[in-house]
């Protein structure tokens, strides 16, 4: 990764109704050209943790996933060379700090250091007089069990941890979660924080503000600028399950990058998160600085976009989320042809249960009394999807793929960990659409291609692009469809559909497809 000047932005930040200026700060002295990834200030705000992953300094070498690194805060936002941390806190594993408790004395870390012990857990190590850190010991959070990445940060205080992962309950891949401190050393089960927060897709790095209300969060699921957006949204009552219709943080910190990891310093001034905006797919650290006032959560923002009902002049009003429910009876539902954008008829019905309804006019009044609720949708001759409908009072217009001989049509839910061939849960939905279509036509041949972006060497993209088909196809004969049916093609990056230029593009360009080679 390139880097030549790295620094603050100048933006301007709405905080409790008033603009902010932040100047330039060069960070050249923190980031690397490897992967700098979760900052955190200890209590007093003169240190600064992080992870970094890829670096022939890590305890693992190249290949690590990440060590922990310090850099000492000389004024202001103004920081030493940073170096990995010594001890016994780095061991070849992915290490990163998730908190401390309010003395700074005991810190909380992601990995359970212990062999016998699995790795997506969390353990703790405690602040010695001569400044240095004990052995990590596990942490009693013995209940949270998670699929692929995972993590979490702990407030302030040292109370509250918030989680994500792919565990129970989720929504689809990674979703957040909430647990209590007992004490020390021992945490209550993790809390699932519900749907308004928890899409089909990925919630990531989550960060809960001194007030144990406000939420800050990564999410590729709910609209944004780029692959990871940053959003804020507030907790409306002690459930921790409903919470304000989630704010993107705009252009001020959001990019065509991924953004993550957004918090709040200590001081209340300085806010840090990372973004591979101008990167290789690298993450660097980036800080946004005032020099009079505190950042807070935009309140009246985020006020007037609580939970609205919008009148036929669409104008909009808070509304508190149990008088939502009652407001909201019917909410407007059709579905059209994808390229024509034609009127469809159709069928629903809610993802879980309930029989099949029928649209002739392409059109429906769906009664709905919660905050959103899963709905499956299918057209004679078309490719049935999943959708989440939310109580937004907006008409929901779902688009619909025609299935034609040799029409390509992208699987845009069929999603992999970053980097290898294994399907993410959120996959199974669409696939399981697929196969419903296939067993429907028991005379169908279809092809799945899989496609890159045009990062890394050929062999290594044509590689990775065939064997993302062949784990599609695999799922499909785990289903009961015949293989000899689906022919599996490897493009790599040959046949892009968007530009390379930018991380909000290239993610077009990485994808699976499939289409109809016979009917």
């Amino acid at each position: 990764m390139t880097r030549n000047i790295v620094s603050l932005i100048v933006v301007f930040v709405l905080s409790a109704g008033l603009a902010l200026a932040q100047a330039h700060k060069p960070l050249n002295i923190v980031n690397s050209e490897k992967d700098e990834m979760d900052p955190h200030f200890c209590p007093a705000g003169d240190m600064l943790y992080f992870s970094r992953a890829f670096s022939p300094s890590n305890a693992g070498g190249k290949r690590d996933g990440g060590d922990i690194w310090v850099s000492a805060r000389l004024s202001n936002a103004e920081f030493s060379e940073a170096a990995p941390l010594n001890g016994r806190l780095n061991n070849g594993k992915k290490n990163q700090i998730v908190g401390f408790n309010t003395k700074g004395d005991i810190m909380y870390l992601l990995n359970a250091y212990e062999e016998t012990l699995s790795d997506k857990a969390f353990a703790y190590s405690k602040k010695k007089g001569n400044g240095s850190w004990t052995a990590p010991k596990p942490l009693g959070l013995v209940s949270f069990r998670a699929k692929g990445d995972y993590g979490a940060s702990v407030t302030a205080d040292g109370k509250v941890m918030v989680l994500y992962g792919e565990s129970y309950g989720t929504r689809g891949a990674e979703d957040l979660y909430v647990s209590f401190r007992k004490n020390d050393l021992s945490w209550s089960d993790p809390i699932h924080l519900g749907d308004q927060i928890n899409t089909a897709y990925q919630e990531v790095t989550p960060y809960l503000a001194s007030d144990h209300k406000t939420l800050y969060f990564s999410s590729n699921g709910h609209r944004g600028e780029g692959s990871f957006d940053v959003f804020v949204a507030h907790r409306l009552d002690d459930t921790w399950k409903n919470w304000s219709k989630p704010t993107n943080l705009g252009k001020t910190v959001n990019t065509k990058g991924s953004e993550k990891y957004y918090q709040v310093g200590p001081e209340g001034v300085l806010a840090l998160y990372t973004s591979t905006l101008d990167s290789e797919g690298y993450s660097d650290i980036k800080f946004i600085w005032s020099e009079n006032e505190r950042f807070s959560a935009p309140e009246k923002k985020l006020t007037e976009q609580k939970e609205t009902v919008a009148d036929d002049a669409v104008e909009e009003k808070a509304v508190p989320a149990e008088e939502l429910k009652e407001a909201i009876k019917r909410l407007a539902l059709s579905a059209a042809d994808a390229g024509t954008k034609e009127s469809l008829p159709f069928e629903y019905k809610p993802a879980e249960s309930g029989q099949w309804e029928t649209a002739e006019s392409g059109k429906a009044m769906v009664a709905f009394d919660g905050d959103s609720l899963k709905y499956e949708i299918r057209a004679a001759g078309y490719l049935p999807v999943s959708f989440m409908m939310r109580a937004d009072n907006s008409p929901h217009v779902v688009f619909l793929e025609k299935l034609e001989i040799e029409k390509a049509i992208v699987l845009k839910e069929v999603l992999f960990e970053r980097g290898t061939v294994k399907l993410l849960e959120a996959s199974h939905d669409q696939l399981k659409k697929l196969v419903s279509v296939l067993k429907q036509n028991p005379s169908m041949r279809i092809e799945i291609g899989g496609h890159t972006d045009n990062r890394g060497s050929a062999k290594a993209k044509n590689r990775l692009s065939r064997n993302r088909a062949a784990a599609v196809k695999e799922y499909l004969g785990k289903s009961g469809i015949d293989e000899s049916r689906v022919l599996t093609r490897g493009y790599g990056s040959s046949r892009p559909i968007a530009s390379n230029q930018s991380e909000e593009t290239r993610r077009l360009n990485r994808r699976v497809e499939f289409k109809i080679l016979k009917r």
